[in-house]
């Protein structure tokens, strides 16, 4: 017998409308629907020589058109009678779904994908994979190979889509069958004066809630003559602007997908595949785009990693446009999975980071969240430590790749006198605490310190400097203008009073472990001097950091390192002076850049 069955909960839960399922997804309903439907079609791709292609088409139909809605009408007053005055909540969705399906009209999104295999063993009523993963099983659903869908939690997102919870399955698979089935995650009521519903109800064979063959009411909205699988929303609630919304939300997971023309998209009369691509794109997608069409600008890098596969980098370097300063991660499938972000504000970049490999995309796919918007080793069910290693590895090439690309690359910077830059660097987990590393290019003076600091808005300092002529007109024999001497203390000898320098640019580039690069302008040659390179605690504390060794970069100035000072001589002016440097720790600090002339 074909109709509705909901069946008892056999005196075990009592179940409401805030289903930790569905609740997930509120707030994110078409975000979320793009991304899972999408990632389950390109996980069961048939031919994966050619593209998936997934429709999206809202249908209004007669309310009176809904599956055997009589009954449905009567299940959901039998609910509204089980919660009355329990629980608001309920009894709100409730009243809403019963008062939508009494209309005249009712909405449904069909989503339909091709070339995929459509869902395996659909009448098979014990099977583990294909159809009863996604109409029965719950945290059950198994994962193969490099697969990251097999309908996990995410199986829940069109569920929020629907006023009624209300979502009908049909499909055609590699085998020739047609099953079709609905699904309806209401709330608990009572069956009869013992019993009460578990809340989700099967329209299809009542005997041992099977699918059935075909259900007329899908037929008429969408006949399927080829192989794949369809969903249908019943009683959608998307807003007016939902087609738009969802374009926005399959470019920002799938640009890489579609670009590689592995998922072609159709919603509503908007084709959306690889040659129309431009014309979507925009904000952050557009400078990913670029750097999928190979734009000049853009720099490619590749790391074989493990013998899994290849890292895959490309960045596009622009001075003179909008950038994100993150890294778009993408699995095989070219599904975003999350942006890397807390690069140098000086760096002007966005990239794409593509897992090239079977064995590769497998190995991190167990690291991946529920939702699949991050990555996590302990989750790794076999290797977490090997997980944590290699996260950090491919983390610590991808910061170090940009950090050297960018000390590469300052020509066009724009440089704003007396203005601090800071460059964030994470080199812990995703999703961790966020380290900083800060340039200051006139530190505040310390108290009881024998330093007088001057900064940029602050008059021309007077330098004192060691020897030189003793003549009142501080002119030297070959005319040039000499500093006064300093006066001498009690005991005779020459007090000597070390100066800041004001900078018109101080940066700093992490490029390694424990390694730095700083690039620096004065205004005024300076023939001799010292850098000095600190920690700022948040209170504005400073403390000395020592530095092991540094070198010179360019000839704009020669470097030494002496008594964990930089030291340096014949520092030009008006010209950057590049110089790397190694710290004694591999800690990352808040730096702060100090800059005296003997």
């Amino acid at each position: 017998m074909v109709g509705w069955n909901f069946p008892s909960n056999g005196g075990g839960a009592i179940n409401g409308v805030a289903d930790s399922g569905i609740e997930i997804f509120r707030g994110k309903e078409i975000p979320s629907l793009a991304r899972e439907i999408c990632q389950n079609s390109l996980d069961a791709v048939n031919d994966e020589s050619k593209p998936v292609t997934v429709e999206f088409q809202c249908h209004e139909i007669n309310s009176t058109d809904f599956p055997d809605v009589r009954s449905f009408q009567m299940i959901l007053k039998a609910c509204l009678n089980f919660w009355n005055k329990k629980s608001e909540k309920t009894e709100a969705f409730i009243k809403q779904a019963n008062l939508k399906l009494r209309s005249s009209q009712t909405a449904v999104l069909r989503i339909s994908d091709f070339n995929t295999t459509g869902l395996a063993e659909p009448f098979n009523p014990r099977a583990m994979t294909g159809w009863n993963t996604l109409t029965k099983i719950n945290g059950g659903a198994i994962k193969s190979d490099d697969k990251a869908g097999n309908f996990g939690i995410g199986k829940n997102a069109p569920f929020a889509n629907s006023f009624f919870r209300t979502v009908c399955y049909r499909t055609f698979n590699t085998k020739g069958e047609r099953a079709a089935q609905a699904v309806a995650k209401l709330v608990s009521f009572d069956l009869d004066s013992w019993n009460v519903a578990a809340g989700t109800g099967y329209f299809g064979d009542m005997q041992g809630n099977m699918p059935v063959t075909s259900i007329a009411a899908l037929d008429n909205i969408y006949r399927r003559t080829k192989r794949g699988t369809d969903v249908f929303i019943y009683g959608f609630n998307g807003q007016s602007d939902w087609a738009t919304e969802l374009v926005d939300e399959l470019i920002e997971n799938f640009l890489v997908a579609i670009y590689r023309d592995k998922l072609r998209l159709k919603v509503q009369d908007a084709v959306l595949d690889k040659q129309s691509l431009g014309k979507f794109v925009k904000d952050n997608a557009a400078n990913y785009h670029k750097i999928l069409t190979g734009n000049d600008a853009v720099k490619t890098f590749e790391l074989p990693f493990h013998d899994m596969g290849k890292l895959k980098l490309g960045v596009l370097l622009d001075p003179t446009a909008k950038l994100n300063r993150r890294v778009l991660i993408v699995r095989k499938s070219g599904m975003k999975l999350f942006e890397l972000d807390r690069f140098s504000r000086t760096l002007n970049f966005t990239a794409i980071l593509e897992l090239d490999g079977f064995k590769l995309n497998a190995f991190f796919r167990q690291m991946e969240t529920p939702d699949h918007t991050n990555w996590e080793p302990t989750r790794h069910p076999t290797f977490p430590a090997r997980a944590k290693q290699y996260l950090s590895e491919l983390k610590r090439w991808v910061r170090d790749t940009i950090s050297k690309l960018g000390a590469e690359n300052t020509s066009d910077e724009v440089i704003v006198k007396g203005l601090s830059r800071m460059l964030d660097f994470d080199d812990a987990a995703v999703g961790g605490n966020s380290n900083r590393v800060e340039t200051l290019d006139n530190p505040a003076p310390q108290e009881n310190s024998v330093q007088k600091l001057s900064g940029a808005n602050n008059d021309p300092p007077k330098i004192w400097t060691l020897g030189g002529s003793n003549n009142s007109g501080n002119q030297s024999s070959n005319g040039a203008r000499q500093p006064k001497q300093p006066p001498r203390n009690p005991s005779g000898e020459k007090k000597f009073v070390m100066q800041s320098v004001a900078c018109d640019k101080v940066r700093v580039i992490k490029i390694g472990d424990k390694k730095y690069r700083l690039i620096v302008r004065i205004d005024r040659n300076i023939s001799r001097g010292r850098l000095e390179i600190f920690a700022v605690g948040e209170n504005g504390s400073r403390d000395k950091l020592s530095v092991m060794r540094a070198r010179a970069d360019n000839p704009n100035v020669q470097t030494l390192t002496v008594n964990d000072d930089i030291k340096f001589a014949n520092l030009r002016g008006g010209v950057d002076a590049k110089i790397s440097f190694e710290l004694a720790d591999e800690k990352n600090y808040a730096l702060g850049v100090a800059v005296y002339e003997d």
